[in-house]
């Protein structure tokens, strides 16, 4: 790990900073860039980088139908789309791709499929015309990418509202954040390796357990009467 790791946001971060964006555009665009980091676990270059050969485009955006069928950009209702899937790099400095999907939850506000269809519909009706495939997703009202470093800004001031040192977050804070809310709902390391496209375990070291998962484990323990084997 870095020597001076950045940690892991929570959940509850990722809806705090949505609960302070307006419907605009740019509000639009700040929810789905930070929802969409967070559950799909990817890096920030791939979705805010300036290269789209490189980065997410709507091109790499998928929408599903309820039998899994792809349905058009201009279909993207809540109605219509039941999950998304978006084409990413396999790991870094690979030429291949792969797609990563994820159903729609109703009731979840930070839901990367939810946040889409909402960006979606923000920017045509900001510009008055849909967005090309080609174009980045997270575009701005001003007709400008939304920048790594205005996310940092906004990690930084919501993990001070938080009581967290600002200096303690950045940008990759997201892909730890969902990859140890993943960890701590039970999701196994060979499905999170897979999802997040490591190559290796060493990620393990950017997870972060959720302090439930001990005071779950302290309960279970204290009705087990262990026998233990000498080794």
């Amino acid at each position: 790990a870095p020597p001076d790791p950045k940690i892991a946001v929570p959940h509850s971060m990722i809806q705090l900073i949505g609960s302070r964006c307006n419907s605009t555009l740019n509000g639009e665009v700040v929810r789905c860039s930070t929802s969409s980091q967070f559950w799909f676990i990817t890096r920030v270059v791939e979705m805010l980088g300036a290269d789209p050969g490189r980065s997410l485009t709507w091109g790499d955006v998928i929408p599903r139908d309820a039998e899994g069928l792809y349905l058009q950009l201009s279909e993207m209702e809540e109605t219509n789309v039941h999950s998304l899937t978006v084409r990413l790099y396999s790991k870094k400095g690979s030429k291949h791709t792969c797609t990563r999907t994820l159903k729609r939850r109703p009731g979840l506000d930070t839901c990367p499929t939810r946040r889409f269809i909402a960006l979606y519909k923000a920017y045509t009706a900001h510009f008055g015309a849909p967005p090309s495939l080609n174009q980045s997703p997270f575009i701005m009202q001003d007709g400008k990418l939304f920048t790594r470093q205005k996310l940092a800004q906004i990690l930084k001031a919501a993990a001070q509202i938080c009581g967290i040192p600002a200096g303690k977050v950045n940008t990759h804070s997201l892909r730890r954040g969902g990859c140890s809310t993943y960890a701590s709902a039970g999701v196994s390391n060979h499905d999170l390796m897979r999802f997040g496209r490591w190559s290796s375990d060493t990620y393990l070291l950017y997870v972060t357990a959720h302090k439930d998962m001990f005071d779950k484990a302290l309960l279970d323990a204290g009705t087990l009467v262990p026998v233990f084997d000498k080794n």
